[in-house]
């Protein structure tokens, strides 16, 4: 009788649960070995209001160097209307007790009629060790972020366009994306970027680029299978290339691929 009782406050609670894992494995050309694993609690209010907690801890390995990184995130959307959709982000992230940083992002999205909209603005500090003075420095950040998409049927197309600031020096980075989603288990997305970018945060996975050099080019190529609604595999492929901050070194440019495998479990 109790376990009846119980299981019929759960029905009348408004708020599904999710949790998700996500595990990374990467190399790069410059003989860097990437693994990484996150975990995800998802509260949704039947599709609408959204809570999103994260945590990833990221290693590197390279020439006898073992470098750790933990970042925390939580994610905010709050449901005014199909089109007015304003959400908050706030991040946290350590590395090896000397670099870190903290992030505040907020985010207005929604959708009229086959066009969605998202905009979003971050602001945060960046704490690393400068080896140029052996020292701790300290860099202030500020990137917005604003996305169109269409949708048509099937398929939706995406196009971004990310500027970043940090310190005196301004990078600009656009994406186009296409989103296929041919039967309701299965969705098969593309992504494409191109520019200059630095400190790139990905408000859909709570992941954070934090890359020293510049992101100049990117690829994505991401499928999802849903046997059952409650359930959800994935498999992301991902490539990036870099370039030196400095512009008098140019045949340093590298790149780093990484293959994710994600499973989601709905409440």
């Amino acid at each position: 009788m109790t376990f009846a009782s119980a299981i019929a406050v759960l029905s009348l609670y408004p708020w599904n649960l999710g949790l998700n894992y996500a595990g990374t494995i990467g190399t790069s050309s410059t003989a860097h070995h990437y693994t990484a694993h996150g975990a995800y609690v998802v509260l949704d209010r039947r599709d609408q209001d959204l809570l999103v907690f994260g945590y990833e801890k990221l290693n590197i390995r390279f020439t006898g160097v073992d470098y750790s990184q933990n970042l925390a995130m939580v994610r905010t959307s709050t449901w005014l209307g199909r089109a007015f959709r304003p959400g908050m982000l706030l991040g946290n992230l350590s590395s090896n007790d000397i670099e870190g940083g903290n992030c505040l992002g907020v985010r207005l999205d929604g959708d009229v009629w086959r066009i969605g909209y998202t905009v979003s603005h971050q602001a945060g500090e960046w704490r690393f060790f400068d080896w140029t003075i052996f020292k701790q420095s300290r860099q202030s950040i500020h990137q917005s972020d604003f996305q169109l998409r269409y949708n048509f049927r099937a398929i939706t197309f995406s196009a971004n366009y990310i500027l970043s600031s940090t310190g005196e020096k301004q990078l600009k980075y656009g994406m186009v994306g296409c989103n296929w989603h041919p039967a309701p288990m299965f969705d098969l997305a593309l992504q494409f970027g191109q520019g200059r970018s630095r400190i790139q945060t990905d408000w859909n996975s709570l992941t954070l680029d934090n890359n020293p050099d510049d992101l100049t080019r990117n690829f994505k190529v991401r499928a999802l299978f849903l046997p059952l609604p409650q359930i959800g595999v994935s498999a992301t492929w991902v490539k990036k290339y870099y370039a030196p901050v400095s512009a008098n070194v140019p045949w340093k440019r590298y790149s780093a691929a990484f293959w994710v495998a994600g499973l989601q479990l709905r409440i």
